[in-house]
């Protein structure tokens, strides 16, 4: 039997209980819905007002009390036969009606049969004792405070006692003979069974019924006008129970133009649906070409201006609740109970429409709550807090001058966080048309865990475009020609999921580094990143497998092959540094003006690209992006160790002053084909600099083939750079007091030097 059933069953005649009966249960704990404490509080106003409600421990008879029973019923010896019961309630009870004394006698000679019992388990030499204090202390109990109660007994309406707290073998006794007598029983205990398991072991005096939470409840049952504010906070989630299934999003959009559907009216979304809400939510990542993309959006932005629907763009970052927003919710964040303070939150939300959208808002709200992890209250409550206050505002925003015959639509655009996807989502339950574009496909990593991707319509188009402001204009485009289209489609079935690539195709590179025989460097060397183990391409981004290796030693002794090898590792392509340190000085940027760039840790873009001492604004727009987003990764990982709190800055001092020649070979790395090179040669027993691991560091990110040569094997690397980040090759003997020759110029044995050698630095075989 359910615990509902049970609570609504005390409030019948016992005659109309199935089977008939009287009950004594023990509650332990409550719920969440708060169905214990409501019964409570119906339960102890009859308790209270013609029962018996007890919150504390009953105290010993006074000596007056017990020298009273005495002098009624005379002294007697051990614990009491029937008979001796029989006389003395009859002595010491005379006022109670005659079957209401013989369901007393009943009640006492069963209590001091358990009682003796339990006694003779633990102490069989003391049990008479035991029973007879126990007799005497509930004769002056029931004196006291039963037979008003047991008076009542015996009726259609049975008397209430209610004891709540820690409870003793005795004052649990007094309640067996009142629930045996005819009275209903209610053992409360919101903490723990203990008590009552040691008076009660093996739980025979009542039945159990646990709730899923202990502790106190956050409104006591003796409260009632804190508990009629809890029920009318509950009553929110009866109430939106009304609107279910109004809403019907994108089951009536059949076709693919989206953009006049959003402009439809109503009634020819589905014609004969109303009373329902047809509403549209497309989620729409990465763009085509730029104009095109952009005039779209400008063009549609105009058409909502003159449709008469209500619309409202969402560009930027929401802006915190005001306070006079969150004043309207400010008492309902101080119910500590969690499912209370969601109902208390919703309850309070109203916004523009009528009473049907502000139940869809209570009910979209319940049901986000509903989905929310967060197990800090503080937490969770400002959360509910910031929801609410964002819902009244776009809600009251969109619905201002609602028609039925005009859904209002969200316009958002951009980058979101978790909250404002949350937003989309609310506002969708409550039937806004919700559009949504991202240029960046990046941006559709924040959807993949919210239901919003898998209930709306998702659209992925073929490229992907840095994030720009909404446009404030049309762009003047250019006409495709019909060759041109063709030449579109040809590229989209030679490259879409064969395994070849268009240049520049992919705009980001997530480098690993590959752990390699020696032997494998000289083979790998010079194979494109597409052909080399574990490339991979993950969605817009390519994995490139790079080299990152130390090699120490020289191969065999022999130096002549030792520097053919480095020479021809050193060929185009390759950045080449022919001693140590090599980057002493940062570039062009100031450590001080460097702090001007960061903020909270965090490089800003708009900051440094807007700055006097920028030095890369001539390169490609996705170049400096690319550069900048390697800068922060680098500031955000732990590759480089050893360093103090000026690191950024001087990161940022060296990274924004990098020589033109590696910035043509980041410039010229398409990821899928030909990696460039970092080749550094070190002879001396000179540590790198820290700016010197700053720059390996980077190009290690960017995703660099990086070998170091170190004939003599001496640590230059490992103080600022640990082993893990590297692979370490032990190539043969150590060689000193070598010096590097020029690497790019020199000539194995057997070749002679062509003019265009003489030129470009290439050799010719003779």
């Amino acid at each position: 039997m359910s615990a509902r059933s049970i609570f609504a069953m005390y409030f019948l005649e016992p005659e109309k209980r199935r089977p008939p009966q009287l009950f004594f249960y023990r509650l332990i704990g409550w719920d969440e819905a708060g169905e214990t404490v409501r019964f409570l509080h119906q339960y102890w106003q009859r308790a209270s007002r013609s029962g018996l409600w007890l919150r504390q421990t009953l105290p010993n008879p006074t000596d007056n009390e017990i020298n009273r029973f005495f002098a009624a019923v005379g002294n007697f010896a051990g614990a009491p036969a029937p008979q001796l019961v029989n006389r003395h309630v009859t002595i010491w009870l005379g006022q109670l009606r005659p079957e209401r004394r013989e369901a007393l006698i009943r009640a006492l000679n069963s209590a001091l049969a358990a009682l003796r019992d339990l006694s003779r388990a633990q102490s069989p030499a003391a049990a008479d004792s035991v029973a007879r204090n126990a007799y005497i202390k509930l004769m002056c109990w029931i004196s006291a405070l039963g037979a008003p109660v047991l008076r009542r007994a015996g009726g259609a309406n049975p008397p209430k006692a209610l004891y709540e707290g820690e409870i003793t073998r005795h004052e649990l006794l007094f309640l067996r003979v009142l629930a045996l007598s005819g009275c209903d029983v209610v053992y409360v205990n919101f903490n723990s069974e203990q008590s009552y398991t040691r008076a009660d072991p093996e739980g025979r005096f009542s039945q159990p019924l646990y709730g899923e939470k202990t502790g106190p409840p956050p409104t006591h049952y003796s409260d009632g006008a804190a508990l009629r504010q809890q029920e009318a906070r509950a009553a929110v989630r009866s109430d939106t129970d009304k609107v279910a299934g109004i809403v019907e999003t994108n089951a009536w959009f059949t076709g693919d133009d989206f953009w006049e559907a959003a402009l439809r009216e109503n009634r020819f979304r589905r014609p004969g649906a109303n009373p329902r809400l047809c509403n549209l939510c497309i989620l729409c990542f990465g763009a085509d070409r730029r104009e095109e993309y952009r005039n779209r959006l400008f063009v549609f932005r105009e058409k909502l201006s003159r449709s008469g629907k209500g619309w409202v763009l969402l560009d930027r970052k929401i802006p915190n609740p005001t306070n006079e927003e969150v004043a309207e919710f400010r008492e309902a964040q101080q119910v500590k109970n969690r499912r209370g303070l969601e109902e208390a939150v919703a309850s309070r939300l109203t916004v523009a429409g009528g009473e049907t959208l502000a139940l869809l808002a209570r009910r979209a709200l319940l049901a986000l709550f509903g989905r929310q992890g967060e197990d800090n209250p503080g937490r969770f409550g400002n959360y509910a807090v910031k929801m609410a206050c964002w819902l009244k505002r776009y809600a009251d925003l969109l619905f201002a001058d609602y028609r039925l015959e005009a859904q209002p639509l969200l316009l958002a655009y951009g980058p979101l966080l978790p909250a404002e996807i949350d937003l989309l989502w609310l506002l969708k339950e409550m039937g806004v048309d919700i559009l949504y574009f991202s240029p960046d496909k990046a941006a559709k990593a924040a959807f993949r865990d919210h239901p919003l991707l898998r209930e709306a319509k998702a659209i992925e188009l073929p490229d992907s475009l840095r994030w720009e402001p909404f446009p404030d204009k049309e762009i003047r485009t250019r006409v495709a020609t019909v060759a041109y289209n063709a030449s579109r489609e040809l590229d989209q079935t030679l490259y879409d999921g064969t395994g070849l690539f268009r240049p520049r195709q992919f705009p980001r590179a997530k480098p690993v580094t590959l752990k390699t025989t020696y032997d494998e460097i000289g083979i790998l060397w010079k194979v494109e990143a597409k052909f080399r183990p574990n490339f991979q391409v993950t969605g817009e981004t390519v994995v490139v497998p790079t080299i990152f290796a130390k090699v120490c030693g020289v191969e065999n002794g022999d130096v002549e092959a030792y520097w053919d090898k480095v020479g021809d590792m050193a060929a185009e392509n390759a950045f080449v540094i022919p001693r140590a340190p090599f980057f002493s000085r940062p570039g062009s940027l100031r450590l001080d003006q460097a702090r001007a760039f960061l903020r909270n840790g965090r490089l800003d873009p708009r900051a440094v690209k807007t700055a006097s001492s920028y030095a890369y604004s001539f390169l490609p727009e996705n170049i400096q992006d690319a550069i900048l987003e390697k800068i922060q990764e680098l500031l955000d990982q732990n590759i480089l160790r050893n360093v103090d709190e000026s690191f950024p800055r001087l990161a940022l001092a060296v990274l924004l002053g990098l020589e033109r020649d590696i910035l043509r070979l980041i410039q010229n790395f398409d990821y899928t084909k030909a990696i460039p090179k970092l080749v550094v040669v070190d002879t001396t027993e000179h540590m790198f600099s820290l700016e010197d691991c700053i720059h390996i560091a980077f190009l290690n990110l960017v995703g660099f083939d990086i070998v170091i040569f170190a004939p003599p094997g001496y640590r230059d690397i490992e103080h600022y750079i640990g082993e893990e980040f590297f692979e370490t090759y032990q190539a043969g003997e150590y060689a000193y007091y070598l010096t590097a020759p020029n690497l790019r110029e020199r000539k194995k044995p057997g070749e002679t030097e062509s003019l265009l050698g003489r030129l470009f630095g290439r050799r010719k075989n003779t």
